[in-house]
């Protein structure tokens, strides 16, 4: 089972400590002030793909340079939330392949849990809950692009978010 708390406490705190108050979510400037060090790297034949490793101090994010700027900052905070999720050993991510305008890829349950980091530190759930009161969509569509746009990220990480929520069903 996923821990939503658990998840909630440490994306609250991140967001705190690092005085984030509206979206988009500065998820680079973040990594870099947990003392991330994030390479951007070409990955060969257009494959979607993400490389990362973290040992106590020695934090190392691979994203692939290819990737568009939604996916890339979503990768990010995945492996942000690996880091604050699984720190007790080291944590290789494989080399995965991915579509991300399919969905993303879930490999495992640290995955699950990484994944739902990474959605609620890009899109907290106060930040959205403000937004949507704020907007006037017509259209199911219409609101996810527009609250996309809005937080910098995929329309399906959108679609996750506002589904998790409630906002959206099916």
């Amino acid at each position: 089972m996923v821990r939503v708390e658990k998840i909630t406490k440490q994306v609250n705190k991140l967001l705190s400590i690092n005085n984030v108050l509206q979206p988009p979510v500065p998820i680079f400037n973040i990594a870099e002030k947990c003392g991330i060090t994030i390479s951007f790297e070409p990955y060969v034949d257009g494959v979607k793909t993400l490389s990362s490793m973290y040992y106590n101090s020695k934090n190392i994010i691979g994203i692939n340079s290819a990737l568009s700027n939604e996916d890339q900052r979503f990768c990010c905070a995945h492996q942000i939330g690996h880091k604050y999720l699984h720190t007790k050993e080291l944590y290789v991510d494989k080399i995965i392949k991915t579509n991300l305008k399919e969905g993303v890829m879930v490999i495992n349950f640290k995955d699950v849990e990484a994944n739902r980091f990474a959605i609620d530190l890009l899109i907290p759930p106060i930040f959205l809950e403000i937004k949507l009161q704020k907007i006037k969509c017509t259209t199911k569509q219409e609101l996810i692009a527009t609250c996309a746009r809005v937080f910098k990220v995929s329309c399906d990480l959108m679609s996750c978010q506002l589904y998790n929520l409630g906002v959206i069903v099916g």
